[in-house]
């Protein structure tokens, strides 16, 4: 009878030891009177030993639990994490980890992303707990192999992509419609109608975002030879990569975000394109490039970060720094 006293090993519709002791005592005094009541107060006299010390217990393992591991954060329901924290007593909820978050910069934060993570195929990562902060008024290189997440990190920040998991902050806030309005996108592919003018790519930016200096475009697009009045179709892949990338910086924004920008830019175009057109940038953003020509964009970089695949971060930091301790780019 005293087997049912630990709650763990309670019989099924029973649910808690008021109700056990109470039951066990109806029970002996209908078989034998004459030794009900000491039983009952037996029971009694163990669950007052008991009941106090098993309360003290569970407090004193919970609180040794929680403040060591770290604030505790939403997580969908079925991972891992989800069940060691559910066996916490927090269910839904995991405990992250209190390490540090890579930070590329000083000063007021422009990017910050934690714990993303994006499948293509269920199972298989392309990024998987990515966090990073960045801070503004820097040109930031974003390197690594083919197919280590550097087009699809853009993309889930320019929010043409779903994360599986983890969150995104644009500027302070969480990223939504209203965060496009941040953020300049170049994508890796040109985008626009081939039979369009530049005259009517000009007109179309100048009309959708109240940010976009057209007198800077115009000066910049003289400047690499561009004809005003040519077809997108009738110009080479290098010039329409010139054509996308005017537009884009010449937006006065918080976070621009270049996928392979010079890829197919003759190497002659190239200074003037890393020189010129990245330096009239707004001072108090930040610039995102993702490329391959790590050589020709090298010196026009401040920070760096290298990933490899399944977006682990396997490098970062201040670009002259890095080329102070090793010797070398």
């Amino acid at each position: 009878m005293l087997k049912y006293l630990n709650e763990e090993e309670l019989p099924v519709g029973v649910s808690g030891t008021e109700e056990t002791a109470g039951a066990v005592a109806e029970e002996t005094a209908s078989a034998t009177p004459a030794v009900a009541e000491p039983v009952a107060q037996e029971i009694a006299t163990e669950e007052d030993a008991v009941a106090e010390p098993v309360a003290q217990e569970i407090v004193t393992e919970e609180t040794t639990l929680a403040e060591p591991v770290g604030e505790v954060v939403d997580a969908p329901v079925g991972t891992a994490d989800a069940e060691e924290a559910g066996a916490m007593g927090i269910p839904g909820a995991v405990y992250a980890p209190a390490d540090e978050v890579p930070t590329l910069g000083d000063g007021e934060c422009v990017l910050s992303v934690r714990n993303l993570s994006k499948s293509y195929k269920k199972g298989e990562y392309i990024l998987k707990n990515f966090s990073l902060d960045i801070a503004k008024g820097q040109i930031i290189g974003l390197l690594g192999p083919n197919g280590c997440g550097k087009t699809t990190l853009l993309k889930l920040v320019a929010g043409l992509l779903v994360a599986d998991e983890g969150t995104i902050e644009v500027a302070g806030a969480a990223r939504s419609e209203l965060s496009n309005r941040d953020i300049s996108y170049l994508p890796e592919r040109t985008y626009f109608t081939p039979g369009m003018k530049v005259t009517a790519l000009l007109d179309y930016f100048a009309d959708f975002y109240d940010d976009f200096d057209r007198a800077l475009a115009e000066s910049m697009l003289a400047d690499l030879d561009i004809p005003m009045g040519a077809k997108l179709r009738t110009l080479s892949k290098g010039m329409k990569e010139k054509v996308q990338l005017v537009l884009v910086m010449s937006r006065k924004t918080k976070l621009y975000l270049l996928d392979e920008p010079i890829g197919g830019v003759d190497p002659a175009a190239r200074e003037y394109v890393l020189n010129t057109i990245l330096a009239r940038y707004n001072t108090n953003a930040s610039v995102i490039i993702t490329t391959h020509l790590i050589s020709d964009i090298e010196p026009v970089l401040d920070s760096f970060a290298f990933l490899g695949y399944g977006g682990e971060l396997i490098d970062y930091g201040q670009a002259e720094n890095a080329r102070e301790q090793t010797g070398k780019s």
